[in-house]
């Protein structure tokens, strides 16, 4: 049971690094032009590496990772808002 926890948030840790990384080579090559796509990716990458740095109880990256959560949530709020 051990083995599959630690696979589990090895899954989580990588997933949500390269959807960070995605994100921003999207963004700048403009493969992707739907900002909210970019947006949620942000925000899952920060979030899932966000779990892993909780749990390793490391304190900078997660507030960093913590930010960029938020700023994404705010850029999608803003522009959904905006857009009714």
């Amino acid at each position: 049971m051990e083995y599959i926890k630690k696979n589990f948030t090895d899954i989580i840790a990588w997933t949500g690094s390269a959807s960070i990384l995605s994100a921003y080579i999207f963004h700048k090559s403009e493969i992707i032009q739907n900002t909210n796509t970019l947006d949620i990716m942000n925000m899952y990458g920060s979030l899932a590496v966000g779990y892993i740095c909780y749990l390793k109880k490391t304190w900078q990256p997660l507030f960093l990772n913590c930010s960029w959560f938020i700023v994404g949530l705010i850029s999608l709020i803003k522009k959904n808002l905006f857009e009714i």
